[in-house]
């Protein structure tokens, strides 16, 4: 009897105690983050008015573009210092989209790097030489460039070249993979611009197939 009038008289007494600052609680963090979120949104138009009416030498825009380019000038010091590679994209960029203020830090040449300089294209690693002679006459010279025993099936593919969904692939396994060459001398062709800027077919034709000797074989979509 006497734990069954506990049981009776508990939830009485802890009712009042437990329910109410719960209550008071809630009530009071909504009404403190309502206040928070008016007086911040009080500060940000104080801000925004502060902005629109500071006199300044630079506009923000103007600003903002600084600081890109110092992020921009950061990450290109750090480039710079990876390889001979980076250090020639840095200073490329530098040179070209940065003003003199945000220079890049490229550390200085090597001795090794300055006595590469010095070398022949022929001896510089990574250059193959010149496999093509550029001595064809033009009645020599084939229809699209290169030797090709379907030269009526590349004249078929060709005719899209003007449109998007050209076959490249098609074309490289029926030129020989010379994809580079067909397309660019067939463009050169149709639009007459070996007259208009001067170039012999034989000295194109030739520059085009050393360009894509120096194409990767394994990379398919290079061209």
């Amino acid at each position: 009897a006497a734990l069954t009038n506990l049981q009776d008289r508990a939830p009485s007494k802890r009712s009042p105690m437990c329910n109410q600052p719960s209550i008071n609680k809630a009530t009071i963090t909504e009404e403190a983050y309502q206040k928070l979120a008016s007086e911040t949104l009080e500060e940000l138009d104080w801000c925004l008015d502060q902005l629109e009416t500071l006199q300044t030498r630079h506009s923000v825009s103007e600003m903002a573009s600084n600081k890109f380019k110092r992020m921009l000038n950061r990450e290109l010091t750090h480039l710079s210092e990876m390889s001979r590679s980076g250090n020639q994209v840095s200073e490329y960029i530098s040179n070209t989209f940065l003003d003199k203020q945000h220079e890049v830090e490229i550390p200085s040449p090597t001795q090794k790097e300055k006595e590469k300089k010095k070398l022949p294209m022929s001896q510089i690693s990574g250059v193959k030489k010149l496999m093509h002679s550029s001595s064809l006459t033009n009645s020599s010279i084939p229809k699209f460039g290169v030797k090709t025993d379907q030269e009526d099936i590349l004249a078929k593919e060709l005719e899209d070249v003007n449109k998007w969904g050209l076959q490249v692939f098609k074309i490289a396994e029926l030129s020989g993979n010379r994809p580079l060459t067909v397309i660019m001398y067939t463009i050169f062709q149709e639009r007459d611009l070996l007259k208009t800027f001067k170039i012999l077919p034989d000295m194109l034709i030739t520059y085009l197939m050393t360009l894509e000797d120096h194409y990767h074989a394994d990379v398919a979509y290079h061209n």
